[in-house]
């Protein structure tokens, strides 16, 4: 069952997401590399798409019908990152941020692969993802892992060196790597006790080349 199906959880979502180092990291990228064409899969709310300016060239995917019609974008596509209804080589730049973790292990490697077709040659993947070590590098991750994962979790949260493997497993020469942070959404009473400039976690930036 997809949890984002429902538009009220999705509404509450949008409205919490805030600007992030993370946000104006990858605008950074975009505007140091200027692909001609761009698909995000998962975009949720949209906040990098819609502060790049909503460009008709950028493709949004994601699971939930809600999220695509509040970023009302005519190129928006409801599909799973492991099958892009995409022809191969369509894409200059593909992102995915803190969306890949979701997947299990072998749609994991299969969208990875997909991600490889639909981008053209010396195309780039701009992978970030958060977590990337089992213990949490601050006190608030640490707490904040424990909360999120405290009935087990199916979710991928690999290593920074796992990731980089399942990268060039898939074909993907990752060129550049970047820490970052993001503000972490916390919901549940005991994160919320901590202050909000300390309720980030970091995010890894991996910058990934389709030779």
């Amino acid at each position: 069952m997809n949890p984002w199906g429902d538009p009220r959880r999705v509404r509450e979502y949008s409205l919490g997401r805030k600007d992030s180092p993370a946000d104006s990291l990858v605008l950074e990228i975009l505007e140091r590399l200027k692909p001609e064409t761009v698909m995000e899969i998962g975009a949720g709310p949209g906040k990098v798409y819609k502060a790049a300016g909503s460009p008709a060239t950028w493709y949004p995917t994601d699971l939930s019908p809600a999220f695509l019609r509040g970023l009302d974008s005519g190129l928006g596509i409801c599909c799973h990152a492991a099958s892009l209804p995409f022809p191969e080589r369509s894409f200059h730049c593909v992102l995915a941020m803190a969306v890949l973790h979701h997947l299990r292990c072998g749609d994991l490697q299969e969208a990875l692969r997909e991600v490889n077709r639909v981008l053209v040659p010396g195309g780039t993947f701009i992978l970030l993802e958060d977590w990337c070590f089992a213990r949490g590098a601050t006190p608030f991750e640490e707490e904040a892992r424990k909360t999120r994962f405290r009935y087990g979790t199916r979710e991928n949260h690999l290593a920074e060196g796992t990731w980089v493997l399942e990268l060039e497993l898939a074909g993907f020469r990752v060129t550049r790597r970047t820490w970052t942070t993001r503000p972490f959404a916390a919901a549940d009473l005991k994160l919320l006790n901590w202050g909000e400039e300390e309720r980030v976690v970091r995010m890894l930036c991996f910058q990934a080349l389709k030779p």
